[in-house]
C-alpha cells in the first residue's frame, strides 16, 4: 500500500513540476523522496501500520486535489508575473545597514557570553559538543541576543538583493553572510543553516534570478555544512573511523534525521486512542507562554522537546503533524491541507504583488521543507511574527517610488 502513497506524491509533483517555486511542487517532491526512501529501507525500521499509510494516502490525496483545483490559477500567476520584480523591490537601504551593524555587535556579545561559559575552544569538536550540550540543558542562554539570529538572516537576504542590483559592494555582502553563518554556528543546530539559506537565496529563486544549477550548488553547500556539524558534534563523522566507515555512519545519521521522524509519527498515532487529546495546548503553546508571562495563566505549558522513541534509531521529532495530532487526534492530519492552502495564498501574493511578500513567501519555504522533520509553523509562531514585522519595516513604504534610489 505504501507504493500507492509514493505514486500519489509522484503524480502531484509532475502536475506541478513546471511552476517555479510552487509550494505544491516542493511538497510532493519532498514527500515522494521521504516515502520512497522509507520503502527502500523498510526492513530497517519498526513495522509501519496500514493505518498510518491510509492516513497519509488520504492527506496526500487531499493536497493533490487542492493543487489540481488551483492549477489553473497557478498558470495565470506565471503569465502575470512581472519580469522587473527584482528591480521594483523596495528595500530601506539605510535601516538595513543599521540592523547589519547591530547584528555584528550582537555576534560579538554572543561569542563573549559563550566564551565565559564554555572554557574549551568552541571551534574544536570537544568545545563545540560542550556548547551544543550546554544549549540543550539551558546552561548557555543567549537571552535577548537570540533575536539577532533571525534578524541576521533577514538582513543578509536583503543585502543579497541589494548586491545583485549593484546598490552595495561585495565586501558588505560577504561580511553579512559571514555574520549569518557565524550565528548558525553558535546555534549548533543544522536546521539554522537551512533557515539561513531559505531566507537568503530563496528570494532569488522565486524572482527567477537563481537557476536550477545554482540550487544544486547551494544544496551541496548545505550538505557540506551538515557534514561539518556532524564532525564537530561527533554524530556520524569521526577522525577515528575510515573513509568508508564515515560515509556509512553519516548516511545512517542522515536517515535518522529524515526517515526516523516519519516512523516515530507512525508510532505516535498508534497511541492516540490510549492517550488524552490536548485541544490546542501544543499548537497554541506560544499563547499560553505569553499569557503565563503576563501572569494571566498559571497552568503548565507543554514542552517543546518531546520524549525519545526507538524507531529503532532514537528520535524525538515526529514530522509536521506532531503537535496537531497530539491536540486533535486524527483530525490533526487535516492541518497540512490548510497549511498548503496558506502557502498558496502567500505564493499568489508573492507573484502578484511582489515586494514584502517575496521575502515572506521565501521564508515560509523553510517550514515547508522541514515538514518531514517537525512542525515549524505554530511551534515557531513568535519567530514568524518577528520575521513578518521586520521584513515589513524594511521592505514597505508608502512612498516607494520616491524613496527608491541607487548608490
Amino acid at each position: 500500500m505504501i507504493e500507492f502513497l509514493i505514486l500519489i506524491n509522484l503524480i502531484g509533483y509532475f502536475i506541478n513540476m513546471k511552476f517555479i517555486a510552487n509550494p505544491f511542487k516542493i511538497f510532493f517532491m519532498l514527500w515522494f523522496f521521504v516515502f520512497l526512501t522509507l520503502y527502500l529501507t523498510i526492513d530497517d525500521w519498526v513495522e509501519i501500520s496500514n493505518e498510518f499509510i491510509v492516513v497519509n494516502i488520504t492527506t496526500s490525496l487531499s493536497v493533490l486535489l487542492l493543487s489540481y483545483i488551483l492549477k489553473g490559477k497557478t498558470e495565470c500567476l506565471h503569465s502575470w508575473r512581472d519580469e522587473n520584480a527584482l528591480n521594483e523591490l523596495f528595500i530601506n537601504r539605510y535601516l538595513c545597514f543599521v540592523f547589519q551593524i547591530i547584528c555584528f555587535i550582537g555576534l560579538f556579545l554572543a561569542y563573549y557570553r559563550v566564551s565565559l561559559l564554555i572554557p574549551d575552544n568552541i571551534f574544536s569538536p570537544v568545545g563545540y559538543t560542550k556548547l551544543r550540550m550546554s544549549i540543550g540543558d539551558d546552561t548557555v542562554d543567549y537571552g535577548i541576543l537570540a533575536y539577532f539570529f533571525t534578524l541576521s538572516f533577514i538582513v543578509t537576504s536583503l543585502t543579497i538583493i541589494l548586491r545583485v542590483r549593484g546598490e552595495v559592494g561585495s565586501i558588505r555582502l560577504i561580511l553579512s553572510i559571514i555574520s549569518s553563518l557565524s550565528y548558525c554556528y553558535l546555534s549548533t543546530g543544522r536546521t539554522f543553516f537551512l533557515m539561513f539559506f531559505c531566507f537568503s537565496f530563496a528570494p532569488l529563486f522565486v524572482l527567477g534570478v537563481v537557476r536550477r544549477q545554482h540550487i544544486v550548488l547551494i544544496s551541496i553547500v548545505i550538505v557540506l555544512l551538515f557534514i561539518l556539524v556532524a564532525y564537530l558534534t561527533g554524530k556520524g563523522i569521526s577522525e577515528e573511523q575510515s573513509f568508508i566507515e564515515n560515509i556509512n555512519s553519516f548516511l545512517e545519521n542522515l536517515r535518522s534525521y529524515t526517515i526516523a521522524p516519519v516512523v516515530a509519527m507512525n508510532m505516535l498515532i498508534e497511541q492516540i486512542s490510549n492517550s488524552s487529546i490536548f485541544y490546542g495546548e501544543y499548537s497554541f503553546r506560544f499563547i499560553f507562554v505569553f499569557l503565563s508571562k503576563l501572569g494571566v495563566y498559571d497552568g503548565s505549558v507543554m514542552p517543546l522537546i518531546k520524549d525519545f522513541v526507538d524507531t529503532p534509531y532514537p528520535t524525538n521529532v515526529y514530522t509536521v503533524y506532531d503537535i496537531y495530532v497530539r491536540d486533535f487526534g486524527y483530525f490533526g492530519f487535516a492541518s497540512v491541507f490548510f497549511i498548503m492552502f496558506f502557502h498558496f495564498v502567500l505564493y499568489e501574493k508573492c507573484m502578484l504583488k511582489g515586494g514584502f511578500y517575496v521575502f515572506l513567501y521565501s521564508a515560509s519555504l523553510y517550514p515547508l521543507i522541514m515538514q518531514f522533520f517537525q512542525d515549524q509553523y505554530l511551534s515557531l509562531l513568535s519567530t514568524w511574527i518577528q520575521v513578518s514585522v521586520i521584513y515589513y519595516i524594511l521592505t514597505s513604504s508608502s512612498h516607494q517610488d520616491n524613496c527608491r534610489s541607487r548608490v
